[in-house]
């Protein structure tokens, strides 16, 4: 009887000791994952942080036309032509910026032109200068509207709506070349009025 309740209090004592070292490993485990948890919550701040302190590239814009201090300037890369506007003074009381997407996105060596409404003797609103055609008489791709890209040789209303909601969906085009992404215009139609184009 005496052995039974020695093997009944040690059966005890062991039963004790296996809970406790259960007990200990489930909190060392647990402390291990937290541990493991905060370290890789650090990562992704760390990561975050240095995407963060990521300088924006620098780009030269010259901005001109109806500004009130035109000349070149050092723009952020992610800048719109509102932004530029503004840098260079803000508009004149004669700018006619609905005639520009003040929404465009900036890039380098991009000349922002903001045009000018010309006021006539009756005190009505006349042409509209838009400064999309360049001193040399070349049709700047990037700012023209519909109407003036039609001027281009073989380009019809169809064609040159294309043109502006290609470059309105993907940007500004960055070489005369990229033209030719436009659906409907292959290399012997772009020979047809390279001449004619210009990208400043």
């Amino acid at each position: 009887m005496l052995m039974d309740k020695r093997k009944m209090i040690l059966l005890g004592v062991f039963s004790l000791v296996i809970v406790v070292l259960g007990i200990i490993g489930y909190q060392g485990w647990s402390r291990q994952n937290e541990n493991l948890r905060i370290i890789e919550e650090q990562d992704d701040t760390s990561d975050i942080s240095k995407e963060a302190q990521q300088p924006s590239r620098i780009i030269k814009v010259h901005i001109c036309g109806e500004v009130k201090c035109p000349d070149v300037y050092e723009m952020k890369e992610d800048a719109r032509v509102i932004d530029a506007i503004r840098t260079a003074g803000g508009e004149t009381e004669y700018a006619c910026l609905d005639a520009i997407n003040l929404a465009a996105p900036l890039y380098d060596g991009q000349q922002v032109m903001v045009p000018t409404i010309r006021i006539v003797g009756n005190g009505d609103t006349g042409d509209i200068s838009m400064g999309q055609v360049n001193g040399n008489g070349k049709v700047n791709i990037n700012t023209a509207n519909v109407e003036q890209l039609e001027a281009l040789d073989g380009i019809g209303e169809k064609l040159a709506q294309r043109i502006v909601d290609y470059r309105n969906d993907n940007g500004p085009f960055h070489h005369l070349e990229d033209l030719k992404k436009v659906s409907g215009i292959g290399d012997k139609k772009y020979e047809s009025f390279k001449e004619q184009i210009t990208l400043y």
